[in-house]
Formats: structure tokens, C-alpha cells, sequence
């Protein structure tokens, strides 16, 4: 059983732990949720140096029967080409965000009369998250509001969102950007990103990365409460945004169906976490170590199948007889 069908079985059994721990642990554990996500993300990819031990290699060929089908071409080095791939796919999708961003900071809207509010509101803010005051840019594209940049981060409002929200409404979405901003989300999320990205085969790699950002927004809810002592406010903005037909203003604050009803639930009724403290060290460092362990194990894999094939005796043909003298 090669090394690239052992981390499919391994990644589907992984997920399915994950989402029953998930079911398990209480809804106001949002940080040690975002954790149990993280490991499960990340552990398929610790387990690629151990994949040519002696259990693995005694449980493939107990398991040997049940893939005897496969075509020929199906080894480890399957695994090198989809590293690869990914890799050069995870590339290009950096670039093409990273130049929508750009574009999307440089098309500034017109003035608009409650500017001066959003900056007063954002100076405040940040001052009570004690955090560098982030810029500001209102603009005509569909974005809602929106977090960009790690190292000089900016919040991005669109026109629509002001005319639609009240005084208290807007300051609830500036505190939810601000703890996006407090929390280091937009460094946590290009990682992540790029981790899924490069093992994309893996189903933990499109199916917890969703999740991920749902317990983030909650997250974020909390903060954004904790700085405004209005929770209120903030239920009451999501409800505008997901309520108005305005193109753009559901893109603001993650706003879907499914996850909102559970946002505002959680809003009205206090079931909130007491810890707003920043998680971006473990949620970092976490799919970084396993990255590179990720690429050291998959050369390493491929290095001993190259080896085992080298080491495979030859078999030569029948020696021919000498002609009789």
C-alpha cells in the first residue's frame, strides 16, 4: 500500500475525529476549537516521514488486496508530483490575490460624509485594543468590510456598507475588523491557505479550512463585543447585511445563511468565551512546522521508494549455452 493512499485513509479518519470532537466540545470553547481544527489540519501531514516504517509496511500488505487494482503508475512518486503541483498552484493563487488586493486599496471611492465617523470610531477602537491605528479606505467595490495586509494592516469599507448602517451597527463592524486586525487573522489565514493549498489532496485540506474560519469570525464577535459592550449591535448589523439586497454587503463580516443564525444566537443569549487573548502564535506556527516537515517527509519517502528500488535484485536472463568446440 503506498505512501500516497496511507495518507488518504489516514487524512479521512482524521476529519471524522475532528468532527466529533467538534460536536463534543461546547460552543463557547471557540479558541480550543480553532486548535482541535488546527491539529487535525496539520497531523495527516506529520505522519508523511514515519510512512515507510515497519507498521505501516506490515498493515499495507495486510491491506494489499484491497488495492491490487490499482493502475501501475500509482507509487510514492505520485506523491513528489502532487507536492509539486500544488506548490506551483498555491503560487499562483498568491499572486492573484495579492494583485487583487492591490487593486483594490489603489481604487479609492469619492469622499463620503461618514468617513470622518469611520475614522473616529476606528482611532478609538483601536486605542481600547491597544493596537497601531490600521488605515482606512472606503471604496465602490462589492467588499462589505474587510481586513487586508500583515504588516500594515487596513480596513476596507465600501460605500454601501455606510449608507446602510447606524452609528452603533458601524462601530460593532469596526470592532469585529479591529479584532481581526488584534488577532493577527489575515497572517493566520495566508498560511493556512498555503498549507491547504500545497497538500490539496488531503480531505482534512478542503474540509477544515471552512470551519476554520467560521470559529474565527465567532472569535472575532467576542472581541468585537468585549471593546463595544453592545452585542446587540453587532447582531443587529449582521441581520442589515444579510438582509439587504445592496450587491456586496454579504461579503462583510463572513455573512451566510448557515453560520449566521448560529452568530447572532450566541449574541442575543451571552454564549460567548471569556478569552479574547491572541491564538496567532500556536495557529502559525502550527501549519509552518508542518509545511516543512510536510516536504522533508515527502523527499524522504520518495528517497527510500528510489532506494528499496535500487536494492530490488535483477533478474538476468537464462545464460546462454557456450557452442560446443
Amino acid at each position: 500500500m503506498n505512501a500516497a493512499l496511507w495518507l488518504l485513509l489516514i487524512s479521512g479518519l482524521i476529519l471524522g475525529a475532528v468532527r466529533l470532537s467538534l460536536r463534543l466540545i461546547p460552543p463557547d470553547r471557540v479558541g480550543f476549537r480553532q486548535e482541535v481544527l488546527v491539529f487535525g489540519l496539520i497531523a495527516p501531514v506529520l505522519v508523511i516521514p514515519f510512512l515507510h516504517s515497519t507498521l505501516f509496511e506490515l498493515c499495507g500488505r495486510f491491506l494489499h488486496q484491497l488495492f491490487d487494482t490499482l493502475p501501475p503508475g500509482m507509487g510514492d512518486g505520485v506523491m513528489v508530483r502532487l507536492l509539486l503541483g500544488s506548490l506551483l498552484l498555491a503560487l499562483g493563487a498568491t499572486t492573484v490575490i495579492l494583485r487583487y488586493q492591490r487593486r483594490l486599496l489603489a481604487r479609492e471611492a469619492p469622499q463620503h460624509e461618514r468617513r470622518g465617523e469611520a475614522e473616529d470610531l476606528l482611532r478609538s477602537l483601536s486605542y481600547r485594543a491597544r493596537i497601531a491605528l490600521p488605515r482606512l479606505h472606503v471604496t465602490d467595490r462589492p467588499v462589505g468590510a474587510a481586513v487586508t495586509g500583515v504588516r500594515r494592516p487596513a480596513v476596507v469599507l465600501s460605500r454601501r456598507l455606510l449608507d446602510v448602517l447606524d452609528h452603533e451597527e458601524l462601530e460593532a463592524v469596526l470592532a469585529h475588523e479591529i479584532a481581526h486586525i488584534h488577532r493577527r487573522d489575515v497572517l493566520v489565514k495566508w498560511i493556512v491557505r498555503a498549507f491547504a493549498a500545497t497538500f490539496a489532496w488531503l480531505p482534512t485540506s478542503w474540509a477544515i479550512p471552512p470551519l476554520l474560519d467560521r470559529e474565527r469570525e465567532k472569535a472575532c464577535d467576542d472581541f468585537a463585543v468585549t471593546l463595544t459592550g453592545k452585542p446587540l449591535a453587532l447582531a443587529e448589523a449582521l441581520v442589515v447585511l444579510w438582509q439587504s439586497r445592496a450587491p456586496g454587503l454579504r461579503g462583510g463580516l463572513a455573512v451566510t445563511a448557515g453560520p449566521l443564525e448560529e452568530r447572532i444566537g450566541r449574541l442575543l443569549h451571552g454564549r460567548r468565551t471569556a478569552r479574547t487573548e491572541r491564538q496567532w502564535l500556536p495557529l502559525t506556527l502550527g501549519p509552518v512546522f508542518a509545511l516543512v516537515l510536510g516536504v522533508v517527509g515527502v523527499a524522504e519517502v520518495h528517497a527510500h521508494g528510489l532506494l528499496s528500488a535500487a536494492s530490488q535484485p535483477v533478474e538476468t536472463g537464462a545464460a546462454c549455452p557456450h557452442p560446443d568446440r
